[in-house]
């Protein structure tokens, strides 16, 4: 994000792509959100978590994300340590 349009570029070139590119596969999941082009996304143990993943890398050329499972009921995601509690909230 170099220049101080970046993030709002970002945030409507995602846009788009979620509405009509990914939609399908972000229903398939038990939660999504995203904070400009950083996605959090939660999946049932059913879900395969590849599909949406290459789903959203194969959606635009110019788009390369990457994957990071959770270890250890643990994620690192925007400068936040995140873990899973017994009863399962975060």
């Amino acid at each position: 994000m170099g220049t101080p349009l970046g993030p709002l570029l970002a945030d409507i070139f995602m846009g788009k792509l979620e509405k009509f590119q990914l939609n399908y596969q972000i229903h398939k999941l038990k939660q999504y959100n995203r904070y400009i082009d950083d996605i959090f996304a939660i999946a049932t143990t059913k879900t395969n978590v590849e599909a949406p993943f290459n789903a959203v890398n194969q959606a635009h050329l110019s788009s390369k994300f990457t994957l990071e499972v959770e270890t250890a009921s643990s994620l690192h995601f925007l400068n936040v340590f995140l873990s899973c509690r017994p009863d399962g909230s975060v």
